[in-house]
């Protein structure tokens, strides 16, 4: 089993993905990766990176040193020698599942960026991560924006819709819709003043690597 886990930030999620994945293992438990399953943590920032592995540390000990079932890399996503080299360094082998909460909100909420015209070969790497996946291995992909992150994968034309599609769309409830209640009059909510708060929805995606063979 080995998961990736794209933009890991400074959340709890990669501990959360460590129980799931390792209930078994305790803080003296920490299996080498060549014979076990493996979660690689790779993000932008070198200071997430360190953040999340102190985390990893202080909740459950052992390999200090980055050797072991949990690992961390620092990687440039728009970039596919940096995101090639760190799978091929810290994991070796295709992944089961991707998991990616909102690491494009946070690029696309960023400095544009400029992109180059794509050769044929560098075209057929950057419409997908289908080279580091194996067949009919998901991607959970949490967003905040609307249920039409996916749409180019509805799209024949789209490259990437030949070997990814659309299995699940669903929405989260985050936050329910608070209104100002009659004339306007503010809310008084735990010492918080209310005028009007909106529904928040956070959306939840599950897409599903299609085989060459059949694209």
């Amino acid at each position: 089993m080995a998961m990736l886990h794209l933009g890991s930030g400074s959340s709890d999620l990669s501990n959360c993905l460590r129980h799931l994945l390792f209930p078994e293992h305790n803080q003296d438990g920490c299996r080498d990766i060549s014979s076990s399953a493996v979660i690689l943590n790779v993000d932008f920032a070198a200071a997430a990176i360190e953040a999340g592995r102190r985390r990893e540390q202080e909740e459950f000990g052992g390999a200090r040193n980055g050797i072991g079932n949990m690992r961390w890399a620092v990687v440039d996503l728009l970039d596919w020698a940096s995101f090639k080299r760190s799978c091929d360094e810290h994991c070796g082998r295709q992944f089961n599942l991707i998991v990616e909460k909102s690491c494009t909100d946070a690029l696309a909420c960023g400095a544009d960026v400029q992109l180059g015209p794509f050769s044929e070969d560098e075209r057929e790497i950057h419409i997908s991560r289908d080279l580091y996946s194996r067949p009919f291995a998901p991607e959970v992909a949490v967003s905040i924006y609307l249920a039409a992150r996916f749409d180019f994968l509805r799209d024949a034309k789209q490259p990437a819709a030949a070997m990814w599609s659309i299995e699940q769309i669903q929405k989260l409830l985050a936050s329910e819709n608070i209104e100002g209640g009659d004339g306007g009059t503010v809310l008084w909510n735990e010492g918080v003043i209310i005028i009007c708060r909106p529904e928040i929805v956070h959306f939840v995606y599950t897409i599903r690597r299609m085989p060459r063979n059949e694209a």
